[in-house]
């Protein structure tokens, strides 16, 4: 089985054919067909690129008869999407109030980007957050250090300001806010 995710990326960019995804078209049909009984191929990728790959060459679509269109994910499978990214690739999770602030915004800010991007739209999503929470988090910590050493006398042993360190350390930092997918109010 031969698995050819973003397959439209075959025809060019944007649609323009040149030399070598000619060439990678011609040798994909030659090998489809020297191979049909011995091989499966499938070519996946969003339903109005694929129209564009499948345009590119009379030969594809004679030799890719079958086409199945996956449905999108819904608002509520990308907030799972968003969990599952946040969870497994962070170790974090999501606050209560995030579930259906995004849940919303999928459907109303990112609804445009839904059909484009599907499930990779909730990981860069969670991306974003986690970047926007590091900036937060080290802000905090250098606020924190910042006033402990406005705090602390002159005379401070360093032994002082690491306690102040670890303190902000000891701090619960695995929470993803709304504040952090910038989902808040203005």
């Amino acid at each position: 089985v031969l698995f050819l995710d973003e397959a439209y990326a075959l025809a060019g960019t944007d649609g323009k054919n040149d030399g070598f995804s000619g060439e990678a078209v011609r040798t994909l049909l030659t090998e489809v067909e020297n191979n049909r009984t011995s091989v499966m191929v499938i070519l996946a990728g969003y339903r109005d690129k694929m129209s564009g790959l499948m345009r590119c060459d009379p030969g594809l679509p004679r030799r890719f008869p079958i086409e199945l269109h996956l449905e999108d994910y819904d608002a509520e499978q990308l907030v799972r999407i968003a969990e599952k990214k946040a969870h497994e690739s962070y170790n974090m999770c999501l606050a209560p109030d995030v579930n259906e602030a995004l849940k919303a915004a999928f459907k109303t800010t990112y609804a445009c980007e839904v059909p484009q991007h599907n499930g990779g739209l909730a990981v860069r999503l969670v991306d974003e957050a986690v970047s926007r929470f590091a900036t937060r988090m080290g802000k905090e910590v250098q606020d924190g250090l910042d006033d402990a050493a406005t705090t602390t006398k002159t005379s401070s042993t360093s032994a002082e300001i690491d306690t102040v360190g670890d303190e902000a350390k000891a701090a619960p930092v695995s929470v993803l806010t709304v504040r952090d997918f910038d989902l808040e109010d203005p």
